[in-house]
């Protein structure tokens, strides 16, 4: 495949239009709305300008499936592997470590190489990951095939959704950008059936791990056939590849001059560099603005969600591994819905009012599922002492739920909620649990005593799955698109790639704390604890949003940098009142 290098290509330069009231553009077109908004004639949605967005939105579909997948894959994982609590996080968040120096290496090679062969590295990179991890020996190879993958993940979320934005006409970009979203969370869907389908096989993890292979493969042959993004052409001055791409884009009958000429305008300089994010104010405040987008998608808690919601079933009383992934999956439909709702109101209500409310739905869905965990350690099986003289650490636990908060323990007792048990030294390779299960006081010839594992019976498990389901619808229409939309469009043309790169990073960097902490924080502050936290975070995330974004709706990419110029300008202003007035008072 062919690139376009920035690094010896010069461009025109233009004074940058600040549009307040009106733009004169090519043609004698004329913007005024009173707000800045540019007033391009609409071109039509082309077949061109949809295969496109779906076929970059695969790099969404893979970045969802590899991130999902581990959540079913890790059931049996962790069982092949014996992976303890702290290898079971590092074989999670190692994709997540991968994925964030991919963000950064995908922001560099998108401005000096172009987005679409960015993209096509990202692919190539993905199928390399699946094979790692569908031949790993040992979960140590396992974990390294997961660092991989999720190099690909970080080049996919870093590069997709700017190329997809910078492709797209003003009046569809959030449409079209959702797409990539919606891709994201179908993948994770996707994830959780293929886990499903594939649990009950022998080392099933490995053909779940291996499917991911096959969109990556689709995506690197269609990007043969696709163009580089018009703007980034634009910014290296190759404007005649730019306005041929255009032409092909917006239809052969679409006049491509006037907007063209903007883009002109916006690349005045040629691509930067991260240094260059903090030269000004107004991009710095801009950049703040996108890493605080990321932070609050990713401290929200979603991921823990994505990551481990089998393991959350689980614990909240659902018994089999199998039911397990199908319900994940039942969930994750809910997610798509979602997604979907937020796909058609995002140019219809805007990206502030969706921020808003979801993180607002967030927090109470939050405090549901934080209910569920109470109500399953209320209602837990109590464990007793066993009438045996084994020493065993295990029986200092006083409930079934309390038990298996223990790796290493497992409770021994039936299936019914209302019978006490035994909290027992658990090891998943020998019968000797078992075997002291059934010499404890408590069994009779008519007991079906079983070693649970990892679930207790609970009368509730519904309530946590009621729970998921409303964080997942919560977050759906608002968090898991809006952060990457508004990053698309806030940044100038020529700091897009590297301010999307960083605030990426920065995404990757708070992804890593959540996947590394949530076992551990469940462990130390109690399930329910764990989620009142990320429902506290969800409410502090609410008045930042309120106070700090802008609507960005309808406006044109070139016009979004102004809101911030004057952002600026008016705080200089305030602050030079203020002088004024402490000096009147002295």
């Amino acid at each position: 495949f062919t690139s376009t290098s920035c690094a010896n290509k010069t461009s025109n330069h233009y004074r940058p239009i600040v549009a307040h009231n009106a733009v004169t553009m090519a043609g004698g077109m004329v913007a005024d709305s009173g707000e800045g908004e540019t007033l391009l004639a609409k071109p039509p949605l082309t077949w061109r300008m949809i295969m496109l967005a779906i076929n970059a939105a695969i790099g969404g579909f893979l970045f969802g499936f590899d991130t999902s997948v581990i959540s079913g894959a890790l059931l049996l994982i962790k069982r092949d592997f014996t992976l303890t609590t702290f290898e079971q996080e590092l074989v999670v968040s190692l994709t997540v470590a991968g994925a964030f120096f991919g963000s950064l290496g995908g922001g560099v090679m998108s401005t000096s190489f172009g987005r679409k062969p960015s993209i096509m590295a990202g692919s190539v990179v993905f199928i390399a990951g699946a094979a790692v991890l569908a031949f790993a020996p040992d979960w140590i190879v396992l974990a390294a095939g997961r660092f991989v993958v999720g190099v690909g993940v970080g080049i996919a979320s870093a590069t997709v959704p700017t190329y997809i934005t910078e492709c797209s006409p003003a009046h569809l970009r959030g449409t079209l950008t959702v797409i990539n979203t919606v891709c994201v969370s179908s993948g994770q869907m996707i994830a959780n059936i293929v886990d499903a389908a594939f649990s009950t096989l022998p080392h099933g993890w490995r053909y779940m791990f291996a499917v991911s292979a096959v969109p990556a493969i689709i995506q690197l042959f269609g990007f043969l056939f696709l163009p580089e993004s018009p703007r980034y052409l634009t910014a290296c001055g190759d404007y005649k590849r730019a306005r041929k791409v255009l032409q092909s884009l917006r239809g052969p009958n679409h006049d491509v001059e006037p907007e063209l000429k903007l883009m002109k305008a916006a690349s005045s300089t040629k691509p930067g560099g991260l240094g260059q994010l903090f030269s000004k104010p107004h991009y710095r405040s801009i950049l703040l603005l996108a890493c605080m987008m990321q932070v609050i998608n990713q401290l929200t808690g979603i991921n823990c969600i994505m990551y481990y919601s089998s393991s959350i079933l689980k614990q909240a009383g659902i018994t089999s591994d199998t039911m397990t992934m199908w319900i994940s999956a039942g969930i994750d439909v809910v997610f798509v819905i979602f997604t979907v709702v937020g796909l058609i109101l995002v140019d219809r209500a805007g990206r502030r009012p969706l921020m808003l409310w979801s993180c607002v739905a967030v927090f109470l869905s939050c405090l549901v599922i934080a209910q569920s965990f109470l109500l399953a350690n209320s209602h837990s099986p109590a464990a007793l002492s066993p009438n045996t003289t084994v020493v065993d650490p295990c029986q200092a636990r006083t409930s079934c739920f309390d038990c298996l908060s223990v790796d290493s323990c497992g409770f021994c007792g039936t299936k019914s909620p209302t019978r006490s048990g035994t909290c027992l030294a658990f090891n998943s390779s020998s019968n000797t649990s078992l075997n002291l299960c059934n010499a404890s006081w408590f069994v009779s010839n008519n007991d079906a005593s079983i070693v649970l594992s990892n679930y207790c019976p609970n009368p509730y498990a519904w309530l946590a799955i009621l729970g998921l389901c409303l964080y997942l619808a919560s977050f759906a229409f608002g968090l898991t698109s809006m952060p990457w939309i508004i990053n698309s469009e806030i940044f100038p043309t020529h700091l897009r790639a590297a301010g999307n790169s960083l605030a990426t990073a920065t995404n990757w960097l708070c992804n890593l704390g959540v996947s590394l902490s949530f076992l551990t924080l469940t462990e130390n502050i109690t399930e329910a604890g764990t989620f009142w936290l990320y429902g506290g975070i969800s409410i502090v995330a609410t008045i930042y949003t309120y106070y700090a974004l802008p609507e960005t709706k309808g406006k044109s990419l070139e016009e979004i940098e102004d809101i911030f110029l004057r952002r600026v300008a008016d705080r200089r202003q305030a602050s030079k009142r203020d002088r004024s007035r402490y000096e009147v008072i002295q």
